[in-house]
């Protein structure tokens, strides 16, 4: 699936994207999220305009978005060994 990076087209399109996305995403729930703050200070063809925000076929979406409320996803370590081996399922 191909990519390309998303800019709403007009400010109603963009409170549709912010409300699905930004509004409901763990990384904006101070309102502080640097990614909505980059979308707007950088032109689309800007190489510092965030590469979160992509459209492809299914629209256009967040590649960060977490929603609130899911376990934020911790990385497992690459330095630790595995102490237990997988449970079978």
């Amino acid at each position: 699936m191909t990519t390309t990076p998303y800019r709403p087209s007009n400010g109603t399109e963009g409170e549709c994207f912010m409300s699905k996305f930004c509004e409901q995403c763990k990384r904006d729930i101070n309102q502080d999220c640097s990614i909505i703050t980059a979308t707007m200070a950088f032109d689309i063809s800007d190489p510092e305009y965030p590469a979160e925000w992509v459209e492809d076929e299914s629209g256009p979406r967040c590649t960060a978005f977490e929603p609130i409320g899911d376990a934020a996803a911790t990385p497992r370590c690459d330095k630790t060994v595995d102490m237990f081996p997988e449970a079978p399922v």
